[in-house]
């Protein structure tokens, strides 16, 4: 504000008492939902939508869009593109903005009203200007507490990088300008690396070290295992969503038998079960 005034010429250039006064120096929260996070805020939507219409309806949009707070708000019906599966925002934070809904976006049935707004407020014509009251209620039937409306954003950038997007992939669908400001999830693309990294390692390892593993082992470990998946009531689509191997083989699984060491070690830890892979020995 000082810094304006000179530049408005109410202040001699020079004379803003702060301008050797260092920056507190912030430190960024790294905050991402889980699964289970997710699954039990979906919950807690559902069972709050009746007493918080338009809540709800900002709050989905937010998770499943990664829009900015203002961004869903202020968003209007004639911003919204059906036909194209996007909404048109002509004023965002970083300018004009083009927002691509995925069909979990297009599903829900939004409530309509005459109101130009997606998001209706409590006065006519208005949008909800309030959305930290519904949240409170709605993270807290959730067990959310301490989690940040706008981490809802961070979790879908997350979500992107996770499932092996690029980093600028990732900051184009959330409206970044500049690249450092998609930094932080950087540490989250190692994660497809770290799983392409394996299976080269164990696929190579499963060669030259063949003479270590015996067909009779494998079929008693994929024996313990489906055993252990069908205790814990889980489906072939619940542990390989868990496992994060897009490519999982079903019949593998169920086999035990040509799969890697490290996607045995990942499918039992989904399952909660501790798996000691040397000569064939599980438990």
């Amino acid at each position: 504000m000082l810094n304006l005034a000179e530049v408005w010429s109410l202040r001699t250039d020079g004379s803003n008492p702060c301008r050797h006064v260092r920056k507190f120096k912030e430190t960024k929260r790294k905050r991402y939902l889980s699964e289970a996070e997710l699954r039990a805020l979906g919950e807690a939507l559902d069972e709050h939508e009746a007493e918080f219409p338009s809540a709800v309806t900002a709050l989905r949009l937010l998770i499943l869009t990664g829009c900015r707070l203002g961004e869903i708000l202020l968003l209007q019906w004639t911003h919204v593109d059906l036909e194209n599966s996007q909404l048109d925002l002509p004023d965002s934070k970083t300018g004009e903005k083009t927002v691509y809904l995925g069909t979990a976006a297009v599903r829900p049935s939004y409530p309509l009203a005459d109101n130009p707004h997606v998001v209706v407020g409590g006065k006519a014509g208005d949008h909800l200007k309030d959305l930290q009251k519904p949240w409170r209620q709605i993270r807290a039937s959730a067990g959310l507490e301490g989690v940040r409306i706008h981490d809802l954003r961070h979790t879908f950038g997350s979500a992107g990088v996770n499932d092996g997007m690029s980093l600028p992939i990732v900051g184009k669908l959330l409206g970044h300008t500049r690249p450092e400001t998609t930094a932080r999830y950087a540490h989250l693309a190692d994660t497809p690396l770290r799983l392409a990294a394996e299976r080269i390692s164990d696929a190579i390892g499963g060669a030259i070290l063949n003479g270590h593993r015996n067909g009779s082992d494998w079929s008693e470990l994929g024996t313990r295992l489906r055993a252990a998946r069908e205790e814990a009531g889980l489906s072939l689509t619940d542990v390989a969503r868990k496992v994060a191997i897009s490519e999982i083989d079903a019949t593998q699984i169920e086999k035990g038998c040509d799969m890697t060491l490290g996607l045995l070690q990942r499918y039992a830890n989904a399952l909660g079960r501790k798996v000691e892979i040397g000569l064939g020995n599980a438990k």
